[in-house]
C-alpha cells in the first residue's frame, strides 16, 4: 500500500556519475564497431559472446569476442582492437 502522504521514493541524479553513462555509451559503440568488424570477415559466421577487456572512453576498446568459425582452421577466440588508432 503507498503512502501518498510521503515523499516519493526515487533515486536521486548524481550528475558526477553521468560521466560514467557517457562512458558506457562510448564503450557499446566501440563495442558494435568490433562485432561489425568480426561479422563483415567470411571466416566468422556469427558472434556468440563478448567480453570487454579495457578501454579509454571513446578512443580505444579492447574486446575478446567468441565466434562461430566457418572453418576448423579459424581460433573460435579473437582479440579486436578498435577505436581511434594511428
Amino acid at each position: 500500500m503507498h503512502n501518498y502522504g510521503s515523499e516519493p521514493e526515487m533515486t536521486e541524479i548524481d550528475i558526477d556519475r553521468l560521466s560514467d553513462i557517457e562512458d558506457f555509451k562510448a564503450i557499446l559503440k566501440l563495442h558494435d564497431e568490433a562485432k561489425e568488424f568480426l561479422e563483415d570477415h567470411i571466416w566468422c559466421k556469427k558472434t556468440l559472446k563478448s567480453w570487454y577487456d579495457f578501454g579509454i572512453a571513446d578512443k580505444i576498446g579492447i574486446f575478446l569476442f567468441q565466434i562461430e568459425p566457418n572453418n576448423s582452421e579459424t581460433d573460435s577466440f579473437i582479440w579486436v582492437i578498435v577505436g581511434d588508432l594511428p
